[in-house]
């Protein structure tokens, strides 16, 4: 059972763990999470949050939130982000891995492109960070 922490509780990311990964708690309860993710400006959070792994979303603002991870994967389609897409067709993309990143089971993946989904209904970083997200949960369909 994976702990995780995503900020926007009503988000399409939310609804997409919620269908697509039956082995998960979204909880703010967690001591530690296995995977963080943020895709929205944060201001305030209660609380010190400890995680595995921080999936955030380029472009965004984080102010006073108390974050300790032990890795960062920055999502985007910045050629400074950690994944990105390099193709994307109507419901398929390829994720590009530009820096090297190790799976929540401790798998080590390389720079590589990834065929992966891709939801029309969701936005590209939306698309980036729930495809990095499988990346790095080890999820396969």
């Amino acid at each position: 059972m994976w702990d995780i922490l995503i900020f926007e509780e009503n988000s399409a990311i939310c609804r997409y763990f919620q269908n697509n990964f039956n082995n998960i708690r979204l909880n703010k309860d967690a001591k530690e999470y296995d995977l963080a993710v943020v895709n929205t400006d944060v201001e305030l959070f209660p609380f010190e949050i400890k995680t595995k792994c921080l999936l955030l979303s380029e472009n965004i603002a984080m102010e006073c939130v108390p974050i300790w991870a032990k890795q960062i994967i920055s999502c985007g389609m910045s050629s400074r982000s950690t994944v990105c897409f390099s193709s994307i067709d109507e419901y398929k993309a390829f994720l590009c891995v530009q820096r090297q990143l190790e799976c929540l089971c401790g798998k080590t993946v390389f720079p590589c492109d990834i065929p992966c989904k891709y939801n029309p209904k969701m936005s590209v970083n939306e698309n980036i960070i729930c495809n990095a997200a499988r990346l790095y949960l080890h999820k396969d369909d």
